[in-house]
């Protein structure tokens, strides 16, 4: 019994010992503001790039809603959140607290800790911009993720494999969309294969769509994706805007 208590002690004594040693290595609390890009950007995923190919092939309305039901309840997208604030939060990576607050001309959002990459996602948007970029739990480095285009940020989706890391951006001008961009839509493929950390992340798979405006996008399978789609925004007589021509659609991808 004696032992046993000495050994009770003894572990006790280290746990707080080590939570002791956690606490005196944190620095003081760093409040990211617009200097977001030199605290983050130490990486960025767009050294190379793929052709990656889809084929669309069209389903029902009540499929999609199907899938999304099923997808849905899967979904944890706000895990591991460190505090929070009315327009504030803090994520702590490393042995630095970083507070992301929201100002009249930069919004900070928090869109939750991905296990597959041990990392935080956040997104920051403002005039003119909408980007994300992932910090790693261990390290504070940061990945700035490619965006083509300069609003409309979404969520990067694990497959549900853990095999890859999709994301999506588009258009919602249609053709006029050229004025500017190279493409209406645009679908973004990480192979995680060999992937430890977001360090690893180096080499993306994209696909540039003509042919369609993605309102919604999501995983079904390893190879699979299913997607919401319109033409274009458009307007009636009456001057009110609507989704021209939507549809469902299933994506069989080729690696």
């Amino acid at each position: 019994m004696k032992h046993l208590l000495i050994l009770v002690f003894t572990f006790k004594s280290l746990c707080l010992f080590a939570q002791s040693e956690k606490n005196q290595k944190a620095k003081d609390t760093v409040n990211v503001l617009n200097n977001v890009y030199e605290q983050f950007s130490d990486l960025r995923l767009e050294t190379d790039s793929i052709k990656l190919k889809i084929d669309f092939n069209s389903i029902t309305k009540l499929e999609f809603e199907t899938y999304e039901e099923l997808y849905e309840r899967k979904v944890d997208t706000i895990a591991k959140l460190i505090s929070r604030t009315e327009n504030s939060f803090q994520i702590r990576a490393s042995d630095t607290i970083f507070e992301f607050s929201t100002r009249a001309d930069r919004t900070f959002w928090y869109q939750g800790f991905y296990p597959r990459l041990n990392s935080y996602l956040v997104g920051v948007s403002g005039a003119g911009i909408c980007e994300m970029f992932f910090i790693d739990k261990n390290s504070a480095n940061g990945l700035l993720m490619p965006e083509f285009y300069d609003s409309g940020c979404n969520q990067p989706m694990i497959s549900p494999d853990n095999r890859f890391l999709m994301t999506y951006g588009t258009c919602p001008e249609g053709n006029f969309c050229f004025d500017y961009y190279d493409h209406i839509s645009t679908i973004l493929i990480i192979d995680l294969k060999h992937v430890e950390s977001i360090m690893d992340l180096k080499t993306f798979r994209f696909s540039g769509i003509n042919d369609f405006v993605i309102e919604n996008l999501f995983w079904i399978g390893t190879d699979e994706i299913v997607l919401k789609v319109f033409d274009e925004i458009a307007f009636d007589n009456n001057g009110q805007d609507y989704k021209k021509n939507i549809r469902y659609l299933k994506g069989k991808i080729e690696w």
